[in-house]
């Protein structure tokens, strides 16, 4: 899930989007990422949210890191500075998920959600 080519700005192409649902919204093995694993480098739940999008358009199962402190590379806040854009940092923790998990597929946001 690191592509950032096309996918970043929001210009997929047809065979990257393209995959078939079944009447319950699991993608039925034309996606690539069908029945792969991949860990959601995160500690603030955002799984909640992501997971069940990202198996009902893809067929992705999507897992958190537990125990991974992702607030190292640093925090809103500013309690802890972050080292590098948003960009370089939503990598680094996806690759550090990666490795925790050892799994070859990473995601991470270097965003925040919630009620407003």
């Amino acid at each position: 899930m690191m592509r950032v080519s096309a996918r970043r700005r929001g210009r997929a192409s047809a065979r990257q989007c393209r995959h078939v649902t079944s009447g319950d919204g699991v993608t039925e093995g034309r996606s690539p990422y069908h029945g792969r694993r991949a860990v959601l480098a995160t500690m603030h739940r955002k799984e909640e949210a992501i997971a069940p999008a990202l198996m009902s358009a893809l067929g992705l199962l999507v897992e958190p890191t537990a125990g991974l402190d992702t607030d190292q590379l640093g925090t809103f806040s500013g309690e802890i500075p972050r080292s590098g854009t948003m960009l370089e940092v939503a990598v680094r923790k996806a690759r550090l998920g990666m490795s925790v998990m050892g799994l070859p597929l990473g995601l991470a946001s270097e965003g925040t959600f919630g009620p407003r």
